[in-house]
């Protein structure tokens, strides 16, 4: 059973401090509220615009089907040697050659507005594009600010309080080194416990959980003050190489 620093299951962070998370979240409004709405309406422009133009491509294709199959209609009349009445031309051709011609007028004239739609459009794209390149550039900075935080507030006591620990057993190998000089059975005991040192140290390993940092920079890009969860890692024990006792006499 290891027992550490840490406790609760969030690591809080100050927010005043964090300038990159402060960053972040001014480029997410400012996405959501600005630059999504700016694009969105110059979109819903551009699309009124170009609406004539894809009706007009429309009618043209459906014309085209439509006085294919009437000639049709007429050749297969006439190699029945006209029998009958010669086919009634649909209703629909003429409508739809009513409607090209209105639609040809409507492109024409809507296309200076198209091509300014298309501009604007572009524009607000680019300016969305590059929002979103700041915003993960801030989203990465956020993540180190959050890292060195941990380090500073988290990690480093720990650290500190793991060094106190082993400096007790490293200053008793020291006193029993300075009485080896003298006494080659307090050099012997002195190494014994820097073995045990040794072996301490290297007898666990700590693995660090993948999915809790993904999940971590996947939630600070969408929450700006997303916390740090706590740490999450396997502990492993090792066999750590075995030191020679150092012999007496």
């Amino acid at each position: 059973m290891f027992a550490g620093p840490y406790s609760g299951d969030r690591l809080p962070l100050d927010a005043a401090s964090s300038t990159a998370r402060d960053e972040l979240r001014r480029i997410s409004e400012e996405i959501a509220i600005t630059s999504t709405a700016e694009r969105d309406e110059a979109q819903r422009r551009f699309d009124r615009m170009q609406l004539p133009t894809l009706e007009l491509d429309k009618a043209k294709t459906d014309l085209t089907a439509l006085g294919a199959e009437y000639d049709a209609q007429i050749a297969a009349w006439y190699a029945d040697d006209c029998a009958g009445h010669r086919p009634a031309e649909p209703t629909e051709l003429m409508e739809l050659e009513n409607a090209v011609r209105r639609l040809t007028q409507d492109s024409t004239a809507s296309r200076p507005s198209l091509e300014a739609a298309r501009t604007a459009l572009d524009e607000a794209n680019v300016r969305f594009g590059r929002l979103h390149q700041q915003k993960q550039s801030a989203v990465y900075r956020a993540v180190v600010e959050a890292a060195v935080q941990h380090l500073h507030s988290r990690a480093l006591p720990a650290m500190v309080a793991s060094l106190q620990e082993l400096a007790v057993a490293k200053t008793l190998a020291a006193e029993l080194r300075r009485i080896g000089v003298s006494e080659p059975e307090a050099l012997s005991a002195a190494h014994e416990i820097e073995r045990n040192i040794f072996e301490t140290r290297s007898s666990i390993a700590v693995r660090g959980n993948m999915t809790a940092a993904t999940a971590f920079i996947a939630a600070i890009a969408d929450d700006p003050m997303a916390e740090l969860p706590v740490p999450q890692a396997e502990i492993v024990r090792l066999d750590p190489p075995v030191m020679r006792p150092l012999g007496i006499g």
